[in-house]
């Protein structure tokens, strides 16, 4: 709510005031191993939400996220990485939609780039281990990031990266 820490940027548009209790279970069934910045193994998750919300728009909406992680070590010094996600949301307010861009879903694009109800996206990482000790890691990383989305028009579309990073 605004009226605790003012915006540092103005959005283009402020959505309606509004209250939202999402309820969101979730089932994951797989493990996955972290040995020093090193990863293993496979989840799946899967969780179905209900939204309640004070908005004109819609007062409850259902919802679900599927996701699968997969990693694999290649020699001492290699990962890979792999993230398939999938999720859909019934209708709700613009600001409650589904949002995917930036560093943490699809890089090479600007944060929340894409908005949506339904989307399918994917990230694949090659990890390279270049250095490691007790305070600095520096692990050099190639990905491809990719997603497709169903406009709020109805039109699917979709954005893909390939990039490196350190």
């Amino acid at each position: 709510a605004d009226r605790f820490l003012a915006p540092l940027e103005g959005p283009r548009f402020y959505p309606g005031e509004t209250e939202t209790l999402v309820v969101e279970p979730g089932l994951r069934v797989g493990r996955i191993d972290t040995v020093r910045l090193r990863q293993r193994g496979a989840s799946v998750e899967v969780r179905p939400a209900l939204g309640l919300t004070t908005s004109e728009v819609a007062e409850t909406y259902p919802g679900v996220t599927l996701e699968a992680l997969g990693f694999a070590m290649l020699g001492d010094r290699w990962n890979l990485a792999v993230r398939a996600r999938g999720a859909s949301l019934g209708r709700v307010p613009p600001h409650l939609m589904l949002y995917a861009g930036g560093l943490d879903l699809v890089r090479g694009f600007p944060d929340n780039y894409v908005r949506t109800s339904a989307l399918a996206l994917a990230n694949l990482e090659l990890r390279f281990v270049a250095f490691d000790s007790t305070w600095v890691a520096l692990v050099p990383t190639a990905f491809v990031d990719a997603v497709a989305a169903r406009a709020p028009s109805g039109e699917v579309g979709s954005a893909a990266s390939v990039g490196a990073g350190l």
